[in-house]
């Protein structure tokens, strides 16, 4: 559809009824937020300068992703009590303004000027999960290939569960990895490249052991990962 996938704009946080020369903290932790998500690998985010231009007024989310050409828009509201500071955060798929993903933290009011950094990076790191997962699964559903399924069943047949000697290693894994080119998010594939790397290993390893043991591990949690949500 030509929008980038980790694509978003962190929309100013709101703070109703506060004045504005106290609207500082709302402020930074926009900027915040927006700072650290734009630290996530392949993430396109929209700089707070621009995202503040949106600060007072309705927001129509979908002529907002259609102008800034984002997937995603972060919209948070912030309340207070004479104790404590509630702050709200809610993923949207812009084009339909459907939420996604909520959090909420509360914390001492006292606390919050020394802590600010803290609420910005919990948000963040929850949300950046979210999209990347979000983002994966949405990459495997719609590239799942029926040639890599084909590919996994021929792999099972070659390999079979209590026959892994090293010719029907050698062609179990092939079958894996083609299948993983026509479909590099297919969770059985991901799980059998890394049990064939540990197989390798343990049963035929030369120096390049820590470096298989190393992609097993990258796969099997991607894969877990992709099952997981």
């Amino acid at each position: 559809d030509g929008v980038r996938r980790l694509s978003l704009i962190v929309l100013p946080f709101q703070e109703p009824g506060v004045a504005p020369d106290q609207e500082y903290f709302a402020d930074a932790l926009t900027d915040d937020v927006t700072a650290q998500l734009s630290r996530l690998r392949g993430s396109y985010v929209i700089g707070s300068g621009t995202a503040m231009s949106y600060k007072h007024g309705a927001i129509d989310l979908p002529s907002l992703a259609g102008q800034l050409g984002v997937r995603y828009a972060l919209l948070g509201r912030i309340d207070r009590s004479p104790s404590t500071v509630t702050i709200h955060a809610r993923l949207c798929e812009a084009g339909s303004g459907a939420v996604i993903w909520t959090d909420e933290v509360r914390v001492d009011a006292g606390r919050v000027p020394s802590i600010q950094h803290e609420i910005a990076g919990r948000i963040a790191n929850t949300l950046g999960i979210h999209l990347v997962v979000s983002e994966a699964r949405k990459l495997r559903d719609a590239s799942t290939h029926p040639d890599a399924v084909d590919l996994m069943m021929q792999a099972k047949c070659a390999g079979g569960l209590f026959t892994w000697t090293r010719d029907a290693y050698a062609r179990a894994a092939a079958l894996a990895e083609e299948a993983l080119k026509l479909d590099p998010l297919n969770p059985e594939a991901l799980t059998w490249r890394a049990a064939g790397l540990v197989t390798k290993c343990d049963s035929w390893p030369d120096s390049n052991v820590e470096h298989y043991l190393a992609l097993a591990e990258t796969a099997l949690t991607t894969a877990v990962s992709l099952d997981s949500f």
